[in-house]
């Protein structure tokens, strides 16, 4: 069983109430942690999954798709609007996906494509097979240009639960 990612937050909140025994009352707060930073959901037509999530404190987006009848085996990911990195169609980069959590550190490159009509860098092939792994079991996921600059950082809250969609719709 994966680990659970949600949690509650407890907090007390401490008053003074005149003519109680004590003195003082507590009032406890519950409340649910955010959802997952990654959404995940099955497509019809063809049939795949595609996730999504937003950078944490910055403009990029990214997504990712797997889609059985259509594309190679594998993760293929899009990231959108990174700052830093030129606007040129065609202009073709390799990018480091550096995942970390418990285990370290796992970097994997991916070969990556600008495509001016959709302002997006989607990869030229699917990301290698250990990526899915490390994205499930890890905490964080920065994209790096290849001088090793930081364009964006995801939070991979929501990730465990995108990738038992993906191996079990697209049998990675």
């Amino acid at each position: 069983m994966g680990a659970v990612r949600s949690f509650l937050l407890l907090a007390i909140s401490m008053t003074a109430t005149p003519g109680s025994a004590s003195g003082t009352e507590a009032t406890l707060i519950l409340a649910q942690a955010a959802g997952p930073v990654w959404t995940a959901k099955v497509d019809t037509d063809p049939r795949g999954v595609s996730i999504e999530a937003r950078a944490s404190g910055g403009p990029a987006h990214m997504t990712g798709a797997c889609a059985t009848a259509l594309l190679s085996p594998g993760l293929w990911m899009t990231l959108f609007n990174p700052p830093g990195l030129p606007r040129v169609d065609g202009r073709r980069m390799t990018l480091n996906f550096a995942v970390t959590g418990g285990f370290g550190t796992q970097t994997f490159k991916a070969r990556m494509r600008y495509e001016a009509p959709g302002d997006s860098w989607p990869s030229e092939g699917p990301l290698p097979p250990d990526f899915l792994n490390a994205f499930q079991a890890g905490g964080l996921l920065t994209i790096s240009d290849p001088a090793g600059r930081k364009l964006a950082d995801f939070n991979l809250r929501g990730a465990e639960e995108a990738v038992q969609l993906i191996r079990r719709v697209c049998r990675l």
